[in-house]
């Protein structure tokens, strides 16, 4: 019964942190986008 609950415990956690990882490159891709597509527009012209 506690090896099911630490195993359940840890899978949250490892969810957890994938999910916060994924979250977190995503807003960091979205800013860099963000200061990505000015720069574009400047060369563009």
């Amino acid at each position: 019964m506690k090896k099911g609950k630490q195993v359940q415990w840890m899978h949250k956690v490892i969810v957890g942190t994938a999910l916060f990882v994924l979250g977190s490159s995503l807003v960091v891709g979205a800013f860099e986008n963000v200061h990505i597509v000015p720069e574009k527009v400047h060369e563009v012209r």
